[in-house]
Parts: C-alpha cells; sequence; structure tokens
C-alpha cells in the first residue's frame, strides 16, 4: 500500500483549532507522564530512548484515547454543571443583552419545533431542505461540542502539568511568568464562549409552511386571553 504524505500534512491540520487542541493536551498528557516515569519533561527527555521503551508510549496512546473520549465528555459535563450555577446570575447582574429572537416568525420555527412537526410527517413526505438544514445544524452541534470537549481536557491536563514539579508547563514560568496562563488560555476560548454563550450555530429552521401556522395559533392563544 503506497503511503500517502500530504495525508499526513501538519501544517494543514493545525489550521483546524479542535486539532490544535488535541495536540496540546497529547503534549501535556505526555509531560505529565513523563515527569511521573522518568522525572524529566518534554524540553529536557532524551527522545533517543523511544525505541528501548516502547511500553510507555502505548500507555500514553491508550491514555490519551480514554482522556478525548470517555475524559472529554465528563470533564466537559461536570464543568459546565458547575458553570450553570454561577454564569446565568453573572449575566443577570451584569445585564447581558438577550440574544435576538426569530426575526421572521411567519418564515422561521426553531429547531425542536420543526422537529416535532416532521415527526409527524410521513418519511416520504418530509421536507428534504428541512432535514438538511437539520442534519447540517447536528452536523456543527457535534462539532462545536468537539471543540468544547477539547478544550476542557486540554484546561484539564494543561493544569496539571503546570502543578507538577519539574514539568514542561513549569518550566515555561522560568522563562516568562505570564508564559504557563497564555498555553492555559488557549485551551480555555471555547470554554468560556461555550459556557458564557452558548452553541454558536442558530437555532431556526427555514420552514414558511409550519412556521406560518404555528404563528396564527400563537396570535389566535394570545388574541384569546387578552379577550377573556
Amino acid at each position: 500500500m503506497a503511503f500517502d504524505v500530504e495525508k499526513l500534512n501538519l501544517l494543514e491540520k493545525v489550521r483546524d483549532f479542535r486539532f490544535a487542541l488535541a495536540l496540546l493536551a497529547f503534549a501535556a498528557l505526555a509531560d505529565v507522564l513523563l515527569v511521573l516515569m522518568t522525572g524529566s519533561n518534554l524540553w529536557a527527555f532524551k527522545w533517543n530512548d523511544i525505541a528501548s521503551r516502547p511500553g510507555p508510549w502505548l500507555l500514553l496512546v491508550l491514555a490519551y484515547s480514554v482522556m478525548m473520549t470517555l475524559g472529554a465528555g465528563l470533564i466537559s459535563s461536570f464543568a459546565m454543571a458547575v458553570l450553570e450555577l454561577f454564569v446565568p446570575k453573572i449575566q443577570h447582574w451584569l445585564a447581558t443583552p438577550i440574544p435576538p429572537q426569530n426575526p421572521d416568525p411567519t418564515r422561521y420555527v426553531h429547531r425542536w419545533e420543526a422537529e416535532k412537526a416532521l415527526a409527524q410527517v410521513a418519511e416520504s413526505a418530509r421536507p428534504k431542505a428541512v432535514e438538511k438544514q437539520l442534519a447540517e445544524r447536528a452536523i456543527d452541534e457535534g462539532r462545536w461540542q468537539a471543540l468544547v470537549g477539547a478544550g476542557w481536557v486540554g484546561m484539564a491536563l494543561v493544569a496539571l502539568d503546570w502543578n507538577m514539579a519539574g514539568s514542561g508547563i513549569a518550566a515555561l514560568s522560568q522563562w516568562h511568568a505570564w508564559m504557563p496562563w497564555l498555553v492555559l488560555a488557549i485551551p480555555a476560548l471555547p470554554c468560556v464562549y461555550h459556557a458564557w454563550v452558548g452553541v454558536p450555530v442558530h437555532d431556526l429552521i427555514e420552514w414558511p409552511q409550519v412556521a406560518e401556522d404555528l404563528y396564527q395559533k400563537r396570535s389566535a392563544a394570545l388574541v384569546a386571553m387578552r379577550t377573556s
């Protein structure tokens, strides 16, 4: 089987922020294991010793896989559960502007309304354009959640590495005191945005037929409420 170098174009992959966060998490985890097993770090480790000791590197790959799958979900869920106790109160205190609502309720419906209406339509009669919008939104949301998960894992591993004596992150503070904070801020960016704003994907689906029907029902209910 031919080996295609273009598939391993690292510079091209680094342009993907999620890949960059995953690479940072891998480096932090490798540094943690190096400190625990050898007392050295990424900057001082003799890389010629890799071939003679393959076992620890297999352990590194296994630990990394677990962290980026189970670890990402657990850390992200726990962190968001804690932040949800404080972020809404802070936003209320700061009088954060409310996100814009549906600009045209006779043309757009929210995602959950579209999913509910779609479930009541026979599969053969479902609008392909609506299904496409829902599928694209699910893909975009999945990518964002993966990015946030990689961010939380990166933050956890960088913080752990920073607090270990002799680690690579701790060594950066000898160069500049703010360097570890800068490294920690990189994976924190999507996490902070997600905690403060949420998923940067709108929930509006263009479906004029259903939107018009729902709008008329809401208007009729509002009129009935006012006259009662």
